[in-house]
């Protein structure tokens, strides 16, 4: 497993994820449907994951709207997740 370094960021919670989702998602101006569909996904999908109730997406979805969200398409962005049970831990490293 990579190291993850100390000025990391630390998602636990599905909701905190969401609420990361959403103010880039609003930052960027984009609506919930123009961004689902960037995803490839349904606008009630963006809703959902954005409030942390999406109970059925993919850690592979969830990870595409965090970047796209957050503008880590650049090659110096870093997205370390671990998933333990149900958990999943998602580190942010600029």
């Amino acid at each position: 497993m990579a190291d993850i370094p100390a000025d990391a960021e630390r998602l636990l919670k599905p909701f905190e994820l969401g609420l990361r989702v959403a103010q880039g998602r609003r930052r960027a101006k984009i609506s919930q449907a123009a961004f689902a569909q960037k995803l490839g996904v349904s606008r009630k999908t963006v809703s959902d994951l954005e409030r942390g109730t999406a109970e059925h997406v993919s850690l592979k979805t969830a990870m595409a709207a965090l970047s796209l969200a957050t503008g880590m398409s650049s090659p110096h962005a870093l997205a370390t997740v671990c998933v333990t049970a149900s958990l999943v831990s998602v580190a942010l490293c600029y």
